[in-house]
């Protein structure tokens, strides 16, 4: 068992051979061991800054001196994060009374998972096993974090579907078809792709003859899509992978379809959704931002990018990012445009 006095004197001796004099040691508030890592947790970002190191290096220095992965926590996160949780919880609380007898199960089961959580990294979700016999659907995109949703919703019952807006090749090529198909029958459920393409010529227009940016309207649609498909199947309760609208956002009631962002409604990180999804047999190869639409409009210049760049640094500020996920997705995001000017002045140079 390691403590904090012990992983102190670590620090102070890495960053002695590392010759970091900047500011003082930092202060080690907790250390928590769990199965896969440990957790070490620092009074704020200044500390916790200080602990990682210039790219990482003290940490990761760290690590192979006490052999085994470690994630860097402020206090100030963690509160701000338990907050999130309160009002998540606070919001389950009202719309049990009204909620549907299939839908109050899985309403049920969040509140133990968010009293879990708030206490997280000390405890967290355990993904065990039940039959709460409720019927979800789930908006599964391929991605990690709908696909955190859909292993979540597999774990609470049997009776999930899984629901996919096909907006055509220009977004989703038959390779992300068929990963998607290959998961949906390793898991025994049910997979629907709901034909949404006749709405994909303006949106596809409007981005690339009128640089407008596809994600809001794309999402609009293939929701809309979806929503439509889970009422026509008899089902009151839709699960998504969003992230960001966490409290009491994370749940919406749209008539008599309830709404929940799954990774929203438990505060979880991209690097959390990753480890559940991996649970489906997901390959977390290095993902590209967006959909193939998007990767060609990052190619019109800044009107596309900015909007991209803005959605990375939101995520980024909620703490669902690290920033070295975020850099990578910058990365990902300027890509196509970079490689654009080089060619332009390549062409240039052979004139």
């Amino acid at each position: 068992m390691v403590d904090k006095n012990q992983f102190s004197v670590s620090v102070r001796e890495i960053r002695d051979s590392l010759d970091y004099e900047r500011g003082v040691a930092p202060l080690i508030s907790k250390v928590i061991e769990t199965e896969d890592r440990l957790h070490v947790l620092v009074p704020d970002r200044a500390e916790k800054s200080l602990l990682l190191g210039p790219g990482g290096r003290v940490v990761a220095k760290l690590s192979e001196v006490f052999g085994t992965p470690i994630t860097v926590h402020s206090n100030c996160e963690l509160l701000l994060r338990e907050r999130q949780l309160r009002l998540t919880f606070q919001r389950i609380g009202k719309l049990l009374s009204d909620s549907s007898p299939n839908q109050k199960p899985i309403l049920q089961q969040l509140r133990l998972d968010i009293e879990k959580e708030m206490e997280y990294p000390r405890r967290q979700i355990d993904m065990r096993k039940e039959d709460t016999g409720t019927i979800v659907a789930v908006a599964f995109s391929g991605g990690v974090d709908s696909g955190a949703a859909l292993y979540w919703a597999t774990r609470q019952t049997r009776s999930v579907i899984s629901l996919t807006a096909d907006l055509g090749c220009q977004v989703m090529g038959n390779p992300e078809k068929r990963a998607i198909r290959y998961i949906s029958e390793n898991l025994e459920i049910s997979q629907y792709f709901i034909d949404a393409s006749s709405n994909l010529e303006k949106i596809f227009e409007g981005a690339i003859k009128e640089k407008l940016h596809p994600c809001g309207r794309c999402h609009r649609t293939l929701m809309e899509s979806i929503r439509n498909s889970a009422r026509d199947l008899g089902v009151d309760l839709l699960l998504t992978g969003e992230l960001l609208p966490t409290g009491r956002q994370s749940i919406e009631l749209m008539d008599d379809l309830m709404i929940i962002h799954l990774p929203a409604t438990l505060s979880l990180s991209k690097y959390r959704t990753r480890k559940i999804s991996s649970c489906l047999g997901m390959k977390h190869k290095q993902e590209r931002f967006g959909c193939r639409l998007l990767s060609r409009c990052h190619q019109k210049g800044w009107k596309m990018i900015g909007p991209s760049i803005y959605r990375v640094l939101r995520e980024t500020e909620a703490g669902i990012l690290s920033t070295g996920q975020s850099l990578q997705q910058i990365k990902n995001i300027l890509g196509p445009s970079l490689e654009c000017l080089k060619k332009r002045n390549r062409a240039k140079n052979d004139c």
